[in-house]
C-alpha cells in the first residue's frame, strides 16, 4: 500500500515568473528550459545609433551654417544687384571691410569659359603704389575704370563675341597689394595689378544658395530649362582701399559710380556711422571751420 500511495502522489505545479523577455522550450521528457534574453548590448547599440545620427545631424547643420555665412559674406557691408549696364546682364555681389572691397560675379562656365576671363584697371597709373596707400587726396585724378570681360561661347562650341560682365568708373582710389621682395630685388609690380581669382564648383562653398538665387534672377524660366544641374563659377576681385591718411577708414557706398548706392550708416562693421566718404568728411570739416570762424 505504501508503494501504491507513493506512486499516486499528486505533484503541486510550480509557477515561474518571467521578469524579462525569455525563450521557453519543452523537451520530449516534459522538462522545461528557459533562457533569458540579454538586451544590454541592444541598448548600447541603440545609443550608438542615436549618437551617430545626432552627430550626422550636427555636422549637416554646421556645414549649412558655414555655407550660409559664406553666402551672406558675399554682400556683407555692401549689396547685391543685377547690373545691366554692360553687353550682358550680370548678378553682382559686393562686400567691404576697413581695408578692401570684394566684388563677386557668378557666371555659367558652359557659356563663358574661365580661361577667357580678363580683369583690368585702366588707364595706366590709376592704381596707386602700395607706398602711396595713405596719400589718396584730392577729388581730381584718374581713379580708374574697372573692366571684367570674357568671351562667350556659341551653342556649337565655337568662341563668339567678347562680353563685358562688369565695367565702370571706380568711386575712390585703390592701391596695389604689398609685395614681398628679396634683399636685392626692386619693386617691379605692375602699376595696375589687382588681385582676382576664379572659384570653381561654388556649390561646395556656398551650398545651393548661390545657384538658386542665380537661377531665380538670371535664367529665363519660360524656356523650361532644367536648373538642377547648373554649374556655376565665380570671378572674385579684391580692391585695396587707398585713404587720405593712416588711421582713416573709408566706407564705400557703391563699387562703381553707376551702381546703386547703399547707406553706409547701416554697415555693421563701420566704426563711424556718420561718415560716408572722404568727400563728405571734407565737407563736414569745412562746415565746422566756417561756423567757428563766424563765431570768432
Amino acid at each position: 500500500e505504501d508503494n501504491v500511495e507513493s506512486n499516486n502522489t499528486i505533484t503541486t505545479p510550480s509557477v515561474t515568473r518571467l521578469d524579462e523577455p525569455s525563450t521557453v522550450t519543452w523537451s520530449g521528457d516534459g522538462s522545461v528550459h528557459m533562457m533569458k534574453h540579454n538586451h544590454k548590448n541592444d541598448t548600447i547599440d541603440h545609443k550608438k545609433m542615436d549618437s551617430k545620427s545626432s552627430k550626422i545631424n550636427l555636422e549637416t547643420t554646421t556645414t549649412n551654417s558655414k555655407e550660409s555665412k559664406k553666402f551672406f559674406n558675399l554682400s556683407r557691408n555692401g549689396s547685391k544687384f543685377i547690373d545691366s549696364n554692360n553687353t550682358t546682364s550680370s548678378l553682382i555681389y559686393w562686400s567691404q571691410d576697413r581695408y578692401t572691397i570684394t566684388i563677386s560675379i557668378p557666371y555659367l562656365p558652359d557659356e563663358i569659359p574661365s580661361k577667357s576671363i580678363r580683369v583690368s584697371v585702366t588707364p595706366k597709373g590709376s592704381v596707386l603704389e602700395y607706398s602711396s596707400r595713405y596719400s589718396a587726396v584730392g577729388s581730381g585724378g584718374e581713379k580708374g575704370i574697372l573692366s571684367v570681360k570674357g568671351t562667350k561661347r556659341t551653342k556649337g562650341g565655337e568662341m563668339e563675341e567678347e562680353v563685358i560682365l562688369f565695367q565702370g568708373d571706380l568711386p575712390h582710389f585703390i592701391h596695389a597689394a604689398q609685395k614681398e621682395l628679396d634683399d636685392n630685388e626692386t619693386d617691379n609690380t605692375s602699376e595696375n595689378e589687382i588681385d582676382w581669382e576664379i572659384i570653381n564648383n561654388t556649390k561646395s562653398m556656398y551650398g545651393s544658395m548661390l545657384i538658386s538665387e542665380y537661377c531665380e534672377k538670371m535664367i529665363d524660366k519660360s524656356k523650361n530649362s532644367d536648373t538642377s544641374s547648373t554649374d556655376l563659377n565665380l570671378v572674385q576681385i579684391t580692391l585695396n582701399k587707398a585713404v587720405p591718411m593712416q588711421g582713416v577708414s573709408l566706407w564705400w557706398s557703391q563699387p562703381l559710380l553707376h551702381c546703386p548706392e547703399i547707406n553706409t550708416n547701416s554697415s555693421k562693421d563701420c566704426p563711424d556711422r556718420n561718415i560716408k566718404s572722404d568727400d563728405e568728411k571734407k565737407s563736414k570739416a569745412g562746415k565746422s571751420f566756417s561756423e567757428v570762424w563766424k563765431e570768432a
